[in-house]
This record gives structure tokens, C-alpha cells and sequence, in this order.
């Protein structure tokens, strides 16, 4: 029994990798540190961000090793990904879940990642005015277009043309929030 325990737990500790980076806590201390974060099978560089959304795992410069959940510790920073480092906040709207952080500004977007069936997906979160709403799923075009109708332009060509894809809220975002920047 514990030899097939250990064969069916083995793949959880083979794709497991540890990645620089720092915590900070809720007391705006920093806390450099490793993470232990789920990775893809064939590039340990590839992390599994849904092994760190609910809790993260460090084990500190000092050999301590720590677990928090998202109401405990503001953010983290995760370096050394394959594609780019990682970071993640709290949000006091929402303390179930850590969210990537991308852009920040009137209208702020964020990450979220689950699994399901053994894959990876990722959802798209605005928040906007203090409230958070999940992009992804039917009708993305028009929730999207209820949150940037306050710059005409860039809502007309949201809904009424195809120069954006459903695809591309990293870019309209980054346009909206220029647009109000003063």
C-alpha cells in the first residue's frame, strides 16, 4: 500500500521546482525566499501558476519553511520563469485566491488560474471602481464593452468592429488607462 502511495505521489515531486523570488507581508516586510511551485513535465521553467493560488509554499534564506494564504501576506514575486517572473497580490475584494498582477491603473487586470481535468487555464479579471469581474466565458465582448463605454472611442471599436480580438485585453487595457492618465 504505502509503495503504491509512493509511486502515485512521485509525479507531484518529480514536476516540482523551486524558483527564486520574495515574499511581503502584511507588514510590508520582504521575505527573500524559494518557491515551491508545480511545473509542466517536459521544462521545469514552466510553472504551473494554479499550484500557488491558493497558498503558497517558500522555504526562506534561513531554512525555514512557510506556508501562507492570501489574507497573510500582500504579495510575492517569483523569478526565473521560462517567459517572464510572476507576480501575485491579494485583494481584499477576494481573500479565496491570489491573482497574477498585470496591469494596474483605472482599470486594473489581473490573472486567475484552475485546473481541471489535469489541464491549466487561465481567466481574465478587471477590476474596476473597487469591484472585480471575471472576463471569460459568453458574452466577453459586451461585459468587456460595459467597462470601457466611458471612452467612446475605444468601446466602438471593441464592439463594433473586429480591430480587436477577444484575445487581446492586455493591449485595451493599456489603452484605456492611457487614455485617463493625467
Amino acid at each position: 500500500m504505502r509503495l503504491l502511495t509512493f509511486l502515485l505521489l512521485l509525479p507531484l515531486f518529480v514536476h516540482s521546482q523551486k524558483f527564486d523570488g520574495y515574499v511581503v507581508n502584511n507588514a510590508n516586510d520582504t521575505i527573500h525566499c524559494k518557491f515551491f511551485i508545480g511545473t509542466h513535465s517536459v521544462d521545469e521553467k514552466i510553472p504551473y501558476p494554479s499550484t500557488v493560488c491558493k497558498k503558497v509554499k517558500i522555504l526562506t534564506d534561513n531554512g525555514e519553511k512557510m506556508t501562507f494564504k492570501p489574507a497573510q501576506i500582500k504579495s510575492f514575486f517569483i523569478k526565473g520563469t521560462k517567459d517572464c517572473d510572476l507576480k501575485f497580490v491579494s485583494l481584499k475584494e477576494d481573500d479565496d485566491q491570489f491573482y497574477q498582477e498585470l496591469i494596474i491603473g483605472k482599470l486594473s487586470l489581473y490573472k486567475i488560474y484552475f485546473t481541471s481535468y489535469g489541464n491549466e487555464f487561465s481567466n481574465g479579471v478587471i477590476m474596476k471602481e473597487g469591484k472585480l469581474y471575471k472576463i471569460a466565458g459568453f458574452g466577453t465582448r459586451k461585459k468587456f464593452g460595459w467597462l470601457i463605454e466611458d471612452y467612446p472611442e475605444l468601446y466602438d471599436k471593441w464592439i463594433n468592429s473586429e480591430e480587436y480580438k477577444l484575445n487581446q485585453f492586455q493591449e485595451l487595457v493599456g489603452l484605456y488607462n492611457e487614455h485617463f492618465k493625467n
